[in-house]
C-alpha cells in the first residue's frame, strides 16, 4: 500500500511519516520511506528515496535566482521532469508492505499543480493508494476554520481520485476536540453554530459547504493522533486497512 501524507505547512507530515513507519516496523511490516520535500533541512527518518539527492530548495534559489516561494514552484516542475527517475527508485521498484510518502511542506505545490496529479496518476498504476490528509489540531479554533480545513480533504479526493483519510494531529496540544467530533458525527449541528456566529451571505455560503461535508462524511470516522508522541497510530492503521477491505467501510 502506498500512503501519501499531505497537509498544511507545520501540520506534522514528516513527524507522522516517521512515527507511523516505526509503528509499522515494530509490528512486522516492511516499509520504505520517500521524501519529496526539497526544502526540509533535517529528517527524523532515513529515506529510501530523497528528492534532495537530485536538488534542494537552496540549490534552486541559487541556480535560478529565486525566492523561496518561486523555488518551491520550480521544484514542482522539476519533480515532474524527474518522475521516471523517482519511479525507478527502490521504494517503487521493489516490494514492500507499505511505502510512506512525505510530500512538500507547502501543500499547494503538490495538490494544486500538475505535480501531484501526475505523480498520483503514476502511483495508482503500481497498487493501492490512500492519502492521509492531516488537519493541524492547533488550527481548529473556530467553525469556519474547521470547515475550510475539512473541505480540503474532499477536494483532494476529487482531484487525486483516491481514498482520503482525514486525521487530526497534535491532540496532545489541543484540549477540546468537540468541533472535529461534530463535523464527523453530526455535521448538521454546525449549522446551529453558524447561525449564531455568522450572518448574511457568509452564513449562507458556509451552510452550502456544510451540505457538501454532510454527503462526504457519511463513511468517515475521526482519527485523533499525536505524531510526536506516537499516539493513535493503531487507529490510523486500522482505518487505512479498512479502506481496501471489501468487508469494511469507514463508519
Amino acid at each position: 500500500m502506498y500512503v501519501v501524507f499531505v497537509g498544511t505547512a507545520g501540520c506534522g507530515k514528516t513527524t507522522l511519516t516517521w512515527s507511523y513507519s516505526k509503528w509499522l516496523r515494530g509490528n512486522g511490516f516492511t516499509v520504505a520511506l520517500v521524501n519529496l520535500d526539497p526544502g526540509v533541512h533535517k529528517l527524523p527518518y532515513n529515506p529510501d528515496f530523497d528528492i534532495r539527492r537530485i536538488f534542494t530548495l537552496s540549490d534552486l534559489m541559487i541556480k535560478y535566482n529565486l525566492g523561496p516561494n518561486a523555488a518551491f514552484i520550480k521544484s514542482g516542475e522539476l519533480i515532474l521532469e524527474y518522475l521516471d527517475e523517482i519511479f525507478s527508485s527502490k521504494p517503487f521498484s521493489e516490494d514492500y508492505d507499505y511505502v510512506l510518502i512525505d510530500t512538500p511542506g507547502q501543500m499547494e505545490i503538490f495538490v494544486f499543480r500538475d505535480t501531484g496529479r501526475e505523480f498520483m496518476r503514476r502511483l495508482r498504476k503500481l497498487g493501492s493508494v490512500v492519502v492521509v490528509y492531516i488537519v493541524d489540531g492547533e488550527l481548529v479554533t473556530s467553525v469556519s476554520d474547521l470547515i475550510t480545513l475539512w473541505l480540503m480533504s474532499i477536494l483532494i479526493q476529487s482531484k487525486f481520485e483516491v481514498p482520503v483519510v482525514p486525521v487530526v494531529n497534535k491532540v496532545d496540544k489541543v484540549g477540546d476536540l468537540t468541533l472535529p467530533e461534530v463535523i464527523v458525527k453530526n455535521p448538521s449541528k454546525l449549522r446551529e453554530c453558524i447561525n449564531v456566529l455568522e450572518r448574511g451571505l457568509l452564513a449562507e455560503v458556509i451552510g452550502d459547504v456544510i451540505s457538501i461535508i454532510e454527503k462526504a462524511s457519511q463513511s468517515i470516522r475521526l482519527v485523533k493522533l499525536s505524531a510526536l508522541k506516537s499516539e493513535g497510530l493503531e487507529e490510523l492503521h486500522s482505518i487505512l486497512y479498512e479502506v481496501f477491505c471489501t468487508c469494511g467501510d469507514l463508519t
